[in-house]
């Protein structure tokens, strides 16, 4: 009998955290859903106050690619503030070449047509590798 209890207390266990886990995954899955106030008083007019932003705070522009300080998935750019900026790519963009030096890889596509299969195939522009 206490065996049976046993089972019991675990199975109610099991379905409490189904029922967590459920809510936790509906809540991730599910984006967040903007709310919007409804206009209360439909007499009273809004005006939008233009942008006051200095025009000496402008972004900072891309002088050129700081290419020595590159890895396998980060550019580094030097910008017009004297600042550096890094973009972290989540795969390769370079790699490393015979003399040791990161080069872009080129993901450039040349169509060529296969007469006797009747089909379009892709190739890289440069390397090995085709797509149908």
């Amino acid at each position: 009998m206490k065996n049976s209890g046993v089972k019991k207390h675990f199975w109610i266990c099991i379905k409490i955290i189904s029922v967590i886990l459920s809510f936790v995954m509906l809540g991730t899955v599910i984006p967040s859903i903007p709310v919007f106030a409804e206009e209360t008083n439909p007499g009273i007019s809004s005006t939008v106050v233009p942008d006051t932003k200095n025009e000496s705070e402008k972004e900072p522009e891309i002088i050129c690619e700081l290419s020595e300080k590159r890895a396998l998935s980060e550019k580094y750019f030097l910008m017009d503030d004297g600042s550096i900026t890094v973009a972290q790519y989540g795969q390769p963009v370079h790699f490393v070449d015979s003399e040791g030096k990161m080069k872009d890889i080129d993901n450039s596509l040349v169509e060529i047509t296969d007469a006797e299969a009747n089909k379009i195939l892709y190739r890289k522009e440069t390397g090995d590798g085709s797509v149908s």
